[in-house]
């Protein structure tokens, strides 16, 4: 995303003004409670995921 900011400079590193949303990027997430039984599945279902979104990104680069 590119953006152009136009004003006058008071002091560096700092921008007052308005500002206006163009996109939200929100998500949402659901939240839920395993049994102590399913954590190592869980771990699992996170590194499938890990690594699919590792082979996603070398296939971009």
């Amino acid at each position: 995303m590119t953006f152009t900011v136009h004003g006058l400079a008071v002091a560096r590193g700092i921008a007052i003004g308005r500002a206006v949303l163009v996109a939200s990027s929100r998500i949402d997430v659901a939240h839920y409670f395993i049994d102590a039984s399913r954590i190592p599945e869980e771990i699992d279902r996170i590194r499938v995921a890990r690594n699919a979104v590792v082979d996603e990104l070398q296939r971009l680069q």
